[in-house]
């Protein structure tokens, strides 16, 4: 049994991989139909403070102990130090067990890495392109929605192209109302509540849809460019935020929630 763990900036994520070489949670719901591996929809997911809280009261991962014999904890990490540790020093007092962290490299198989120095990039992003080359072998536009945005750009031949970072949802939401002494959201403010809402009715909802209607016109551009070059190409989208924007989008892709941890799971085999 391996335990594979997505940390990231505000989530925790995690699933097992049983015998047989199949990635599964301790929830049972029906797998992406889109994933070769067979990762359960619902794979575990937890805000940090949470965890931290099972972590202080040692009930992470401790009930039921006899099911969970790890051979190996896999780790994709791109938070504070300070987690590493904490997720380290906690499975090797409960289990025994020495974390392994992977790093981005320059290449894997026919995938090869565009950054000069390649373990300088957030291994989240990584491993998602290894799961979606790993799964289609063809250009694809990986995008992952969670605290930041990223996106990254595979050619036909398996070349990252490079990538761009920009600010998730809600960090462009803080951002706006930490910088600015009018704009503040309540939880009493007015919604427009038309499905094709433009235009807030109050300064939350004013904030809401300016910032989703960014990031939508700022993905479509992304699209659009990466697909006059790949007119082949898929737009692959993950990340705790990526079922929302994919719906906003006027174009097709594909959502994968737990691309990270699949190719984590691939990046092991």
């Amino acid at each position: 049994m391996k335990l594979y763990v997505d940390l990231g900036n505000s989530y925790i994520k995690w699933a097992l991989s049983d015998r047989e070489g199949d990635v599964r949670s301790d929830e049972e719901s029906p797998a992406d139909p889109a994933a070769e591996i067979q990762l359960a929809s619902n794979s575990l997911n937890l805000p940090l403070n949470q965890w931290h809280s099972l972590i202080a009261h040692n009930q992470w991962l401790l009930q039921g102990t006899d099911q969970l014999l790890f051979s190996q904890v896999l780790v994709s990490s791109v938070s504070q130090n300070e987690n590493r540790a904490l997720l380290q020093a906690y499975m090797k007092q409960h289990f025994s067990i020495e974390c392994t962290l992977q790093k981005s490299e320059r290449c894997w198989q026919s995938l090869h890495n565009a950054y000069v120095k390649p373990e300088r990039m957030g291994v989240d992003r990584w491993l998602a392109m290894i799961a979606a080359w790993h799964k289609y072998h063809q250009a694809c536009l990986v995008v992952d929605c969670g605290t930041a945005i990223t996106i990254d750009a595979i050619d036909e031949s398996g070349q990252h192209l490079g990538g761009h970072i920009v600010p998730g949802i809600q960090l462009l939401q803080k951002m706006l109302t930490g910088a600015t002494a009018q704009v503040k959201m309540f939880a009493d403010d007015k919604r427009n509540d038309e499905a094709d809402a433009i235009y807030g009715h109050s300064t939350s909802d004013a904030v809401t849809l300016g910032c989703q209607f960014m990031i939508r016109d700022y993905l479509q551009n992304r699209w659009q460019q990466f697909h006059k070059a790949q007119q082949n190409g898929l737009l692959l989208i993950t990340g705790g935020d990526g079922l929302e924007a994919s719906s906003q989008l006027d174009m097709a892709s594909s959502y994968h929630r737990d691309l990270v941890l699949q190719g984590l799971y691939i990046r092991h085999q």
